[in-house]
């Protein structure tokens, strides 16, 4: 059952407009929940960990067995950046999407749908209800699941936001929301009553 969230409500309580009223508000599940990209990105993750920790030996190995000396202060320093770099792709990202949804809060309101997100910065985007370029619902494990407002951008072309599941783009997502099907429906139904200007408010 859909209900109001009072502490994502009051994160967004400072965007809202003259006359904007919450009909819904919520914050993203805990845990782990995989999407479709992580079928490639975490066979991709384990294969750059593997082979940069395979290179730091060879590194190690071959430099003292052929040189009888430790290898170029540059080549430790590159390959300690990959290091850091495969941890945060294998686990790292899992750690910091945590720690992103105790600081994220979704409202559906009268007029539009908002995201908030208090991580490294402050971050909001909103887009009107009778004017949503897309309504995408992607069901997760059990009732949890993540709702898209805007058109789905290609994997090829998402960057390093691919590793970052909690990334806020300037368009807002709902992401790992639990009633995710419910909420869905209950968007639905804000978006058609917003083009005719009927408030509708959870009972």
């Amino acid at each position: 059952m859909l209900q109001v969230d009072a502490l994502a409500a009051k994160a967004v309580e400072i965007e809202l407009s003259p006359g904007e009223t919450v009909l819904w508000a919520g914050r993203p599940e805990p845990g782990i929940h995989f999407r479709k990209e992580d079928f490639f990105l975490i066979p991709f993750s384990l294969l750059w960990g593997g082979g940069v920790v395979f290179m730091i030996f060879m590194s190690l190995g071959v430099s003292r067995k052929v040189a009888a000396e430790e290898p170029p202060p540059f080549m430790l320093i590159v390959l300690s950046v990959f290091f850091v770099m495969g941890q945060y792709f294998i686990w790292g990202r899992f750690v910091y999407a945590s720690w992103k949804k105790k600081r994220t809060f979704y409202a559906l309101t009268n007029r539009r749908v908002i995201a908030v997100q208090h991580g490294t910065r402050h971050q909001t985007a909103s887009a009107f209800l009778d004017s949503l370029p897309a309504l995408e619902l992607l069901k997760g494990r059990g009732d949890v699941g993540s709702l898209r407002f805007k058109e789905s951008v290609p994997f090829n072309q998402m960057g390093m936001m691919a590793w970052d599941s909690m990334a806020m783009g300037a368009s807002p997502s709902f992401i790992a929301v639990a009633h995710a099907r419910e909420l869905y429906q209950f968007i639905l139904q804000a978006r058609e009553q917003a083009r005719t200007n009927q408030p509708q408010r959870i009972s």
